[in-house]
C-alpha cells in the first residue's frame, strides 16, 4: 500500500492521567486515505488488571465490569502492532498526541514489545496554530467550530473518527511543514 495519501488516527482511553501509573483501557484507531475514505479501523477494550478511577469512568462511561472479561494488554497490543503494521510508515495521528504517545510508550514497554515507528501528529497543537483566536481547542470544541457532524464520544474509535475529520479539515496539507505540525514519539518512559 503506498503510504503518502494515508493516515491512522487514533485514541486511548485510560484509567487515569498519569503514564507513569495508569494504563491504557481501550484503543480505536482508523487507517483512511487522504480523501477520507476508511480503509480499515482497529477497536479493542484491554483489562488493565486494575480499578478505572472514578474521574475516568465519569469521561468514558467504561465500568471495571466491561474491562473483566476484556484480553490483557499483552494479547491486544501485538493486534494493534500489526494493524500498524499493515500500514507501514503511514503517518499516526491523535488530539494531544502527547498524552497518547506516552501511555502506548509505556504499555508496549511493559508488554516488551518494539516501539511502533511514525512520528504521532499533534491535532491539538495544530489547531492553536492555525486557529489562535479560537477560545477552546478542546476536541469538542473543534467539531463545533467546523462543523463535522460527529460529536466526541470519549470512547476510542468514535474520538478516533472525530480526529480523522478534524485532520482532513486542518492537517494534512501541513504534514510536509515542521513549522505547523508538531509531533511525538512513541517511546517507553523510563522509572525514576
Amino acid at each position: 500500500m503506498p503510504t503518502t495519501d494515508y493516515y491512522i488516527a487514533f485514541d486511548l482511553e485510560t484509567t487515569g492521567l498519569s503514564a507513569e501509573i495508569d494504563r491504557v483501557i481501550e484503543i480505536g484507531a482508523v487507517l483512511f486515505d487522504a480523501q477520507g475514505r476508511e480503509v480499515d479501523r482497529f477497536e479493542e477494550l484491554i483489562n488493565p488488571a486494575r480499578p478505572v478511577s472514578p474521574g475516568a469512568r465519569a469521561i468514558n462511561g467504561i465500568l471495571d465490569a466491561d474491562l473483566a472479561r476484556a484480553p490483557y494488554a499483552t494479547e491486544v497490543l501485538p493486534r494493534f502492532l500489526s494493524f500498524l503494521e499493515s500500514a507501514p510508515a503511514v503517518p499516526l495521528i491523535a488530539h494531544n498526541a502527547g498524552f497518547d504517545a506516552k501511555f502506548l510508550g509505556r504499555e508496549f514497554g511493559r508488554a516488551g514489545l518494539p516501539m511502533p515507528p511514525p512520528l504521532v501528529h499533534d491535532t491539538l497543537a495544530l489547531a492553536r496554530r492555525r486557529l489562535p483566536t479560537l477560545r477552546s481547542h478542546r476536541l469538542a470544541s473543534l467539531v463545533e467550530h467546523f462543523r463535522l457532524g460527529t460529536g466526541v464520544s470519549h470512547r476510542a474509535l468514535g474520538d478516533a473518527l472525530v480526529v480523522k475529520d478534524l485532520w482532513l479539515q486542518i492537517g494534512r496539507a501541513h504534514v510536509n511543514s515542521s513549522h505547523t505540525v508538531i509531533s511525538y514519539a512513541v517511546f517507553c518512559l523510563k522509572k525514576k
